[in-house]
């Protein structure tokens, strides 16, 4: 077996391919927040609204995956993570329990705790700052090709090899440990001290691809406004590292009271994006099934901003439709049309306000129906439509792409998150 062969083999041996090739539709969830409010015990409204979204999944025999902050590891069955030898060698296992003599974290079959009720063995995974895994029947297989993009991510190319490369994470510590980016160490996450896993503080070990920084209130927003200056000032001057971070906001304003507003900051390599993980796992799977990508359908469920911007970018030509799940805190910035999201400058969702007194240029193109279409220079990017709740995106670049994104809020109030995920299947499915 060549190396091509052996970084393909998790998608070729898939378990789902054959559903895929019948339902040409995938589902992808996130988890915290989404088919699960995150709450330590669950309601039973909770509970019984994600066994339902499983159900679902189950009976209409689509192909359905989890796109999540949480390691793979935690998104497994005892069984399954002991069977998944080449994820084994990628993670630590998870410590999801509780010592009740020490007060350390211990491991526990996550089968047993309901916090995870609902929430294992999905037909893939992809884990943000971490692994690919796919469900290929006895076990579940890391996709090693894209691991290892990922892993040396932080330089150019060497096509002759002759440079021994050092892992990503190993250089990020580096660099983060730098005299101007010091200061900013503590606020790193608990996660990304090793020390803190192995005496029972956290329940998982640093992740592979990912760096986290937690920052509270104005106080902390104005210092993760710093740690970004003192990145964009490298960046600018041509630091081999900086060049290849990738920021990710995954921030939790509080409109109400700001001193209550969490900001997370996570640095990841380049291409370790949901978006991208999201391309990587669906163009992959749809070529193993041997269909093309403009004949599926890409169904996506989130509620950070992160979530949001993979409903919008990631699926190239399949049809896409993205939930912003009920009780999202980006909800009432995207209803009422403000424009900044913590520090995230979300304005590219709607155009710039055009004087009355100003004139803007229209041209006449044709849709691919052949209708006339009058666009702008400055066109409408999330368009409501006659149903509530319901949006198109219109991409800028490819005019011919239109994206659905749906409102949990507005087309499904007074659910659960998981409750939203239940109803938007039953109506998109």
């Amino acid at each position: 077996m060549n190396a091509l062969q052996k970084f393909q083999v998790a998608y070729e041996q898939a378990v789902y391919l054959n559903r895929l090739r019948e339902t040409k539709t995938m589902v992808l969830l996130d988890i915290d927040g989404t088919i699960a409010t995150g709450a330590e015990e669950p309601s039973e409204q909770e509970l019984s609204d994600r066994w339902a979204v499983r159900k679902l999944l189950n009976d209409t025999g689509v192909v359905a995956g989890a796109v999540t902050a949480r390691t793979a590891s935690l998104t497994l069955s005892s069984e399954a993570f002991a069977a998944s030898e080449t994820l084994r060698a990628r993670e630590f296992p998870p410590k999801s329990g509780m010592d009740p003599m020490t007060g350390k974290r211990m491991r526990i079959p996550l089968e047993e705790k309901r916090f995870f009720d609902g929430c294992l063995n999905f037909d893939l995974t992809a884990s943000f700052g971490s692994v690919i895994i796919v469900n290929c029947g006895q076990d579940y297989m890391v996709d090693e090709e894209f691991y290892q993009l990922l892993r040396h991510d932080y330089v150019n190319r060497d096509p002759d090899n002759v440079v021994e490369r050092e892992p990503w994470r190993h250089v990020m510590q580096v660099f983060l440990s730098s005299e101007k980016l010091r200061p900013f160490m503590r606020f790193q996450s608990k996660l990304e001290d090793p020390d803190n896993y192995y005496d029972g503080v956290t329940d998982s070990a640093p992740l592979n691809f990912r760096y986290q920084y937690n920052f509270e209130g104005p106080e902390g927003l104005e210092m993760m406004r710093e740690l970004k200056g003192v990145l964009d000032d490298l960046r600018f001057n041509g630091h081999r590292v900086a060049l290849r971070i990738n920021r990710v906001d995954e921030s939790k304003p509080d409109l109400n009271d700001p001193s209550k507003s969490r900001y997370t900051l996570y640095l990841i390599p380049w291409n370790g994006s949901k978006e991208k993980m999201v391309n990587r796992l669906f163009s992959q799977s749809v070529r193993a099934a041997g269909i093309a990508v403009k004949d599926t359908k890409l169904l996506y469920a989130g509620d950070t901003l992160t979530d949001l911007r993979a409903g919008l970018w990631a699926g190239g030509d399949a049809k896409m439709t993205f939930l912003l799940a009920t009780g999202s805190r980006l909800a009432p910035y995207i209803t009422q049309k403000i424009k900044v999201f913590g520090d995230e400058d979300i304005s590219f969702l709607w155009p710039p306000e055009i004087p009355e007194t100003e004139e803007v240029q229209v041209t006449e193109t044709a849709s691919p129906e052949g209708e006339k279409l009058i666009i702008g220079e400055i066109a409408d990017r999330l368009v409501p439509t006659e149903e509530k709740g319901v949006y198109q995106f219109k991409h800028k670049i490819r005019k011919d792409r239109v994206n659905t994104v749906v409102v949990g809020d507005e087309r499904y109030p007074n659910t659960t998150a998981p409750g939203s995920v239940h109803k938007f299947l039953q109506e998109f499915l």
